[in-house]
């Protein structure tokens, strides 16, 4: 089992590291695959029609807001919320935050799975309407790991070769998807989350 400690200069993974590599394409990747695919030809009842300036104001809106959302979704929490599902891990946090104690929880090579359905809202006469809802769906591969559970809490993550793979889809329309992939280890979590790689 890798493990690595986390300095707080190196910016943790999140879901936006799903998809893209590159900051300065990123938006454009998106706009491509929204244009692609045709989401945003259907506009909220009562939205006015756009014209071509707005439209590509809008489309520029919209790919802006799915980017700050994938950001906001970091890898850590997304593993950590999969862990706390599984019976051993919800064992010893019943155990730790009744008694105080820590504990170590070692997992053989096994899968987690996790889903979020962040939306896009469009304001009408200053009233927030829905208008895009997406599915994000990511499936972790995880070799083994070690977890210490204090408090009730998961502490520190000892992790081997972790890979995933994930796809965000909107209207059952794929927009991205990213092919199995290894991550790297020492990014998934930051120091001072709670749960840190060792």
């Amino acid at each position: 089992m890798t493990t690595s400690d986390m300095s707080t200069e190196t910016p943790r993974l999140t879901a936006w590291d799903l998809f893209f590599e590159d900051a300065a394409t990123a938006e454009h990747s998106l706009q491509t695959a929204l244009t692609d695919t045709g989401l945003l030809k259907t506009l909220p009842e009562g939205a006015p029609v756009l014209q071509a300036a707005a439209a590509k104001y809008l489309m520029t809106q919209v790919a802006q807001q799915v980017l700050q959302l994938l950001q906001a979704l970091p890898m850590g929490d997304m593993l950590s919320g999969g862990w706390g599902h599984l019976q051993a891990v919800m064992q010893a946090k019943a155990a730790t935050k009744l008694d105080g104690s820590s504990r170590h929880v070692a997992l053989a090579a096994h899968e987690i799975s996790f889903g979020n359905e962040p939306a896009v809202e469009m304001l009408l006469d200053e009233v927030p309407v829905p208008f895009l809802r997406f599915a994000l769906e990511a499936a972790f591969s995880i070799q083994a790991c070690d977890l210490e559970i204090a408090g009730g809490e998961i502490g520190h993550v000892g992790l081997g070769s972790t890979g995933v793979q994930a796809t965000l889809r909107s209207n059952a329309i794929t927009l991205l998807h990213c092919p199995l992939k290894q991550l790297d280890i020492g990014r998934i979590f930051a120091a001072g989350d709670g749960a840190d790689a060792r």
